[in-house]
């Protein structure tokens, strides 16, 4: 996917993955991709949701931030 998006003249590119955190397709859009949004619901499974993906960015990519408020 880096590769296909190299040369690409765009402001922003959205990479839309399925809730899968180490399927083929999502590991090839973390390689690609310089920022990372988390999107999940306010409820405790989404916020499990987004401890996971976290986990699977920092795994595959390295190094990760987020805004994303961690609960009590």
């Amino acid at each position: 996917m880096k590769i296909s998006l190299t040369g690409l003249q765009a402001d922003v590119v959205v990479i839309d993955c399925p809730n899968r955190q180490d399927g083929p397709l999502t590991l090839s859009a973390l390689n690609a991709a310089d920022t990372v949004v988390y999107a999940a619901t306010a409820t405790s499974d989404g916020i499990d949701g987004v401890d996971g993906a976290r986990r699977t960015v920092h795994s595959s990519v390295g190094t990760a931030s987020s805004s994303v408020p961690r609960t009590p």
